[in-house]
């Protein structure tokens, strides 16, 4: 779960880009988080006959949702399938060929200057940050559990995590373990032990007799002197831990983003989804999904992470990440024996098409922050109440200022304070495309096509006639 702010961030950033054949709303808030980690795209001329929108949700940080916002739309155009006019191919292409990139060395410099401007963003603000009260039974109930579970476990759970455990790393988690039996014993009913954290240091009188060279030290040397800078030396390393578990890399590797995309091109409608984040299509009032969130323990999903040598503890791989499918997250991209879309969470989207009809109204892209609180039907319900529509012959909806529809949504999934699981606690982003005049539109270009072909043939014919 995680600390929250001790209000919300109510502050709201919308645009609306309207085009000849379609309207496009989009709005985010960072609401109860720390930080704001969400990036979006709305791009209704991306070229001549397509429209792109996206919506990024970033986790351990926002730099590969910033990144993925900035640049896979490029990559998308810039593929030869794309180019083909093979757009779900591209699509796929484009997610693995970003996930490649992310972790190549030119570009983690690039996602630094990233995550450096966000943190930079999230330091003017003196908010107080209010724990949640389950983190600290989690916590509790994580230590008993580390306590009965044997070190070399221990140590395959960290390095399984992305941790690389050397040196003064792997003494401490073994100076730890071994304290959490001692706690175990002292223990009270709740679970929580007697003695302090100093207690527990003291409690080993040495971290490690091979690397500390004790006995190189003098013989007369008072014993209690020598236990006292023993326990120092083990406290120190204590409160250096952070310094001396050491990510394999940094960026891109603890941090990631969910992508969900939707390409409208011509009359057609292409989705391409990787993780939790969503997508719907309103067909005469009617949520149509688009997409299915990807979790750990979805049956295809659950085989391919076992099958890379992961775990999935409550709903989570190795007791992380959430998602079975995201961009970025490479400590579950390592198995050697594995191809890029064996791994225990893999880029490679899911891709749904349809063709349009006349009685598509508007397509919803949004983050889990959405469909945490919302179900497809609702959020379907919730808009087209407040849309105002302008297709030829259909009756308005209840007219309610354009700016203000999205952004009324947002606050309808925020919680009022942030207790339990944390629903509506989350980062928002939704994006809304209303359809308006999206086939009117192509059925007038067929239609210019078709004149200007009766216009050439019949040029042609003349040409010949009077060449006869």
């Amino acid at each position: 779960m995680g600390a929250y702010l001790s209000r919300p961030k109510l502050d709201k950033t919308t645009e609306i880009i309207e085009t000849a054949k379609l309207r496009c709303y989009a709005s985010c808030m960072q609401g109860w988080r720390l930080s704001m980690e969400d990036a979006h795209n709305c791009s209704p001329d991306f070229d001549d006959n397509t429209s792109y929108f996206a919506v990024y949700d970033g986790h351990g940080g926002a730099e590969v949702a910033l990144y993925c916002a900035e640049y896979l739309p490029t990559i998308l155009k810039n593929l030869p399938t794309y180019k083909e006019g093979n757009i779900s191919s591209a699509l796929s292409d484009a997610f693995l060929k970003i996930d490649d990139i992310v972790i190549s060395p030119d570009t983690k410099i690039e996602l630094e200057r990233l995550a450096a401007s966000t943190q930079t963003d999230n330091q003017g603000s003196n908010e107080e940050v209010e724990p949640n009260d389950d983190d600290e039974v989690d916590d509790v109930e994580a230590l008993n559990e580390d306590a009965a579970t044997p070190l070399q476990d221990i140590l395959k759970k960290y390095e399984n995590n992305g941790y690389k455990l050397d040196g003064a790393a792997k003494k401490i988690v073994m100076h730890l373990h071994r304290n959490l039996h001692l706690q175990g014993e002292k223990s009270d009913g709740n679970g929580l032990a007697d003695t302090t954290g100093d207690d527990a240091i003291a409690n080993d009188q040495e971290c490690d007799s091979d690397d500390d060279n004790d006995e190189d030290d003098e013989d007369d040397e008072d014993t209690s002197s020598e236990s006292s800078e023993d326990t120092d030396e083990c406290a120190g390393e204590f409160r250096d831990v952070n310094d001396a578990f050491e990510y394999k890399e940094d960026v891109a590797v603890s941090s990631g983003t969910t992508a969900v995309v939707a390409v409208i091109h011509k009359d057609e409608l292409i989705v391409a989804n990787a993780g939790d984040s969503r997508c719907i299509l309103c067909r005469n009032g009617v949520a149509l999904p688009m997409s299915l969130d990807h979790k750990p323990t979805d049956s295809p999903e659950k085989e391919r992470i076992l099958g890379a040598g992961g775990k999935i503890i409550d709903g989570r791989i190795n007791q992380g990440l959430n998602l079975s499918r995201a961009i970025g997250d490479h400590m579950y991209k390592g198995n050697p024996e594995k191809s890029s879309i064996e791994q225990m969470v893999i880029a490679k989207p899911d891709i749904v098409s349809l063709k349009l009809e006349p009685s598509d109204e508007f397509v919803v892209l949004a983050c889990d922050g959405i469909w945490d609180c919302m179900s497809n039907q609702e959020v379907v319900d919730f808009i087209r109440v407040r849309l105002p529509l302008r297709k030829s012959g259909k009756q308005q909806s209840k007219m309610v200022p354009e700016k203000i529809f999205i952004e009324e949504l947002l606050d309808n999934c925020l919680a009022g304070e942030c207790i339990g699981d944390g629903t509506g606690c989350d980062n928002m982003t939704c994006i809304v495309v209303a359809l308006d005049n999206v086939l009117e539109n192509q059925q007038r270009k067929r239609k210019l096509s078709d004149v200007k072909e009766a216009t050439s043939s019949l040029s042609n014919q003349q040409s010949c006639d009077k060449n006869e």
